[in-house]
């Protein structure tokens, strides 16, 4: 079954003016601590019914200097776009703010806050064999 949606390209516009602008007064700057994350091939990101067979790895460098070059931006910036306000959201929640609710358990960042917690439940990724096991501190095996 296929919904779609509507989005309305100016009310996009104006939220994103509004979030990027207190992002902005806080400091101009967002320090990211994840350069690498894994990445579901869109041929299976959207087929919710089917457990994704393979995950590919992103980088959140590679995305901003895609956005950051001069020139005009082709139709895939907005897939850099996407990656590169995901690293930053990710990085905002983990540190909190006294006037947001605090993050779902499942966003944790470790302590070394390299990479996500992956042991979440809402992690596909935590079953995946590439993934270290925090808890045994040995490699995850599928079941």
């Amino acid at each position: 079954m296929q919904n779609s949606q509507v989005v309305d390209i100016g009310v996009l516009r104006r939220r994103m003016d509004s979030f990027l602008a207190d992002v902005e007064r806080r400091s101009p700057v967002v320090e990211v601590h994840s350069d690498y994350y894994w990445s579901v091939p869109v041929d299976s990101a959207f087929d919710v019914y089917q457990r994704p067979e393979i995950l590919t790895i992103g980088q959140t460098s590679e995305a901003w200097a895609n956005v950051d070059r001069d020139g005009e931006l082709v139709d895939y910036a907005a897939i850099w776009f996407a990656d590169v306000l995901r690293v930053i959201g990710h990085e905002l929640i983990s540190t909190g703010r006294p006037d947001q609710p605090a993050p779902h358990p499942s966003l944790r960042v470790d302590q070394d806050r390299t990479r996500p917690d992956t042991r979440g439940p809402h992690s596909v990724a935590r079953d995946h064999p590439a993934v270290d096991d925090g808890d045994r501190g040995e490699k995850a095996t599928e079941a």
